[in-house]
Order: C-alpha cells, then sequence, then structure tokens
C-alpha cells in the first residue's frame, strides 16, 4: 500500500483489528468511541513508527495519532440512523480499485418523475467525493407515453444537454442525433430500460446522477446497489 503522497509504502503484514471502542488512536475513530449516525466516514491505513493499523474518519483530511506518519484511504462507508456501518462487500478490480455491493439494494427514485429539465437524484451512496455509481434504472409504466421519449441518466459533470432523437423505426434501431439517450420509449409501445451505450456514471460530492428527458414523464424507478472506489486520493 503506497500513501496518497507516493512517499513511503507500506504492507499489512496480515489482517488488522479495528474497533471504534479504541477511539481516537490507531485502530480506531478520530471522532471518538462512537460512530455517527446517517453519516460518511473513511477507513484509512496508517503507518509510521508506532507500527501499521487502520483508522477511521470523518473527513479525508486526517490528524495522526502520535507515531504515524502515512495514511492511504482505503475505502469510504455510510452509517445508518444509529450510527451502525451499511454492511457492503467489497472485491479489487483493475487498478486497485474496490467494487462495493451493498448487502440491501435501495431504492433511491421510487418513482420520480423525469423532466425536460436536469434533475440531480440523492443516491444512497458515500458522500465527500466522486464514486462511480452501481445499480439499474426503469420505467414502470401503465400507459405508453403519448410522443417518443428520451432520457439521459449520467452524471452531473456530463454536459447539460437533452437527448437526441429518439428511433423512428424499429425498437433495435438506435437514435441518429448525439447524445445518445439511454431509455428511450416509442408513441403505443413500451418503455425500454436497457442502456443502448456503454456509459459509465459517477456521481458528485453530494452523492448525486444526472436525469434529463425530453418530457415529463412518471414512474422512473432507481436501485442503487453500490459503487466503486478508485483509491486514488
Amino acid at each position: 500500500c503506497v500513501d496518497s503522497t507516493g512517499a513511503s509504502a507500506q504492507k499489512t503484514g496480515g489482517a488488522l483489528a479495528w474497533a471504534v471502542s479504541n477511539g481516537n488512536a490507531a485502530g480506531g475513530f478520530q471522532g471518538g468511541t462512537t460512530l455517527p449516525g446517517a453519516s460518511t466516514l473513511f477507513m484509512f491505513l496508517i503507518w509510521g513508527t508506532a507500527g501499521v493499523a487502520p483508522f477511521a474518519s470523518a473527513s479525508l483530511s486526517l490528524t495522526l495519532p502520535s507515531g504515524y506518519a502515512y495514511a492511504r484511504p482505503l475505502f469510504p462507508f455510510t452509517t445508518d440512523t444509529s450510527g451502525n456501518p451499511i454492511p457492503f462487500t467489497a472485491v479489487e478490480i483493475a487498478g486497485g480499485a474496490l467494487e462495493c455491493t451493498l448487502a440491501t439494494f435501495v431504492m433511491d427514485a421510487n418513482p420520480m418523475t423525469v423532466t425536460a429539465t436536469r434533475q440531480l437524484l440523492l443516491t444512497s451512496l458515500p458522500v465527500g467525493l466522486s464514486l462511480e455509481w452501481r445499480g439499474a434504472a426503469e420505467f414502470a409504466i401503465s400507459s405508453a407515453p403519448s410522443s417518443q421519449l428520451a432520457v439521459i441518466f449520467g452524471s452531473p459533470a456530463d454536459p447539460d444537454v437533452p437527448p437526441g432523437n429518439t428511433f423512428t423505426g424499429p425498437v433495435s434501431q438506435e437514435p441518429s442525433a448525439l447524445p445518445l439517450p439511454d431509455i428511450f420509449g416509442s408513441v403505443g409501445g413500451g418503455v425500454y430500460s436497457i442502456n443502448i451505450q456503454s456509459k459509465r456514471r459517477f456521481t458528485d460530492a453530494l452523492g448525486r446522477v444526472a436525469v434529463r428527458a425530453n418530457q415529463s414523464y412518471g414512474g422512473f424507478y432507481v436501485v442503487t446497489t453500490g459503487w466503486v472506489f478508485g483509491r486514488r486520493i
């Protein structure tokens, strides 16, 4: 593990114990002996002359315990309203990033009405940094749209532009104008939730994704299943 400045590298040497009851010390939480409720926290690996230990903080800016000089963020996590960590599993993927999957998926739009004005949808992901969102989005409808429907479901950092033209032929035919919509529907037909382009979606520092359509239309559901943390901060 290399610290965030690239000045030092360290191996853990095996499993490391962490407990919030250790308080503001190595193996504990910078904020005390209890975790705050409904919050984002960050787990670090810290090391120095005093050894190697995990250390949690509510901030990406650390004040290290005595005897520790280096730190590397391992992963962010969130707590419920009682201060309990919300469980997830993590798998290391290419580049040392972590793909994190929530133990219980969260319906973040249940449902919402998309509009021709961009909306920023708050997700259940950790905040304070940008993460790659993982999940699914679809429409549940009782009637087809009265005109061609197109929806861009993306990142707040993407350009805020309306969707390109919706398809004019068979369902399998892609739209002919950029930006390509991610979800589209036909007059008198269904609304399709299949992404017709490969796309990665990143939250902003407030944990939001972006949604914009070419018209107002209800019944849009968004389920968050997890995130990818690049560990390059």
